[in-house]
């Protein structure tokens, strides 16, 4: 009904029902469901997320909506844009769609706080990304970007999204703006139906695939081609073949549990083969991209024990760095 977008609302218990996150360690997939009320409409969401482990530039959303109305649904896929730090909004010269289009570009939200709230200090940013070009194409359902992080490595990115065949009357739309590239696609859905789409990124930077968009955008297709079910169960025997090297605690379920999370996080946050370091609790945009003595300390010698070509990255980032 274009009244605003989902990722807007107010997180409460009133519009928001039976929310439920799910991460399976087994095979690293996040699934998200809840209900979303807004007036007399209802609408059950699902997500599943996953970043492929055989094919690591390669990130894979899928969105299962079953609305119970009848009428059109809008969809916006966004493709992020580094933006510059902006601690300061020039509100004067904006007008409220604008203000709402700078809050989501940047990942912000308006919340009150109590007057003595202190300000948040600017430390450790990271510098940005500069990025050289933008494009998209609604014909091919995709965007794409490349760009530069300031005195570093060219980077890219590209996304395509595959649309519900059971849905007439699709429209799809490139939006651009100055910190904004999204896929925007109008649905007619009828009540009681189930529909989805399903969102495939792909990224690369210099010395890790390339920093072409027609490469990443080219891995897309190819994505998508295979289809989420196809990569979903490649994800999965990658997982198993993961999980072979294990930690086994007879008799404490709970220990069992925690050495298990442990590893999880290990694993997700280092790739074989390539010379990037780990930063603390695997929180690297926390961090703003800082490595800290903990890297070698605690998680080098756990992942040289089970998995060597994960404990060499680490490795080959110290010998690159020093």
């Amino acid at each position: 009904d274009r009244r605003g977008w989902l990722n807007r609302a107010l997180l409460d218990s009133t519009h928001f029902k039976g929310y439920r996150q799910t991460l399976d360690l087994h095979d690293a997939t996040l699934t998200t469901r809840y209900r979303y009320v807004e007036g007399a409409r209802t609408t059950a969401i699902r997500v599943v997320s996953f970043v492929s482990q055989r094919q690591s530039h390669l990130a894979v959303s899928r969105l299962t909506f079953t609305p119970q109305y009848s009428g059109e649904v809008r969809l916006s896929f966004p493709l992020s844009i580094w933006k510059e730090h902006t601690p300061r909004f020039a509100l004067a010269r904006l007008s409220g769609p604008q203000v709402q289009r700078a809050l989501a570009d940047h990942g912000l939200s308006l919340t009150p706080h109590p007057p003595a709230t202190a300000d948040r200090a600017a430390l450790w940013y990271p510098g940005y990304v500069a990025v050289a070009s933008i494009g998209g194409s609604a014909r091919e359902r995709a965007v794409w970007l490349e760009g530069r992080a300031a005195n570093s490595l060219a980077v890219a990115m590209a996304a395509v999204i595959a649309l519900p065949r059971n849905a007439p009357g699709r429209v799809v739309v490139v939006r651009r703006g100055v910190a904004h590239l999204a896929l925007e696609v109008s649905l007619r859905v009828e009540r009681g139906r189930t529909y989805s789409v399903t969102k495939y990124v792909v990224m690369s930077r210099s010395g890790w695939g390339g920093s072409v968009a027609t490469s990443d955008l080219h891995a897309a297709f190819e994505a998508r081609a295979r289809g989420f079910t196809w990569l979903l169960a490649q994800q999965r025997q990658a997982w198993r073949a993961l999980w072979r090297p294990d930690i086994v605690i007879d008799g404490d379920a709970r220990a069992q549990q925690v050495a298990h999370s442990a590893l999880y996080y290990l694993l997700v946050s280092t790739t074989p083969d390539t010379g990037w370091a780990v930063g603390p609790c695997g929180l690297t945009t926390c961090y703003a991209g800082h490595v800290f003595w903990d890297s070698d300390t605690w998680i080098y010698p756990a992942l040289l024990l089970l998995h060597p070509r994960r404990a060499r990255s680490l490795l080959t980032f110290r010998e690159r760095t020093l």
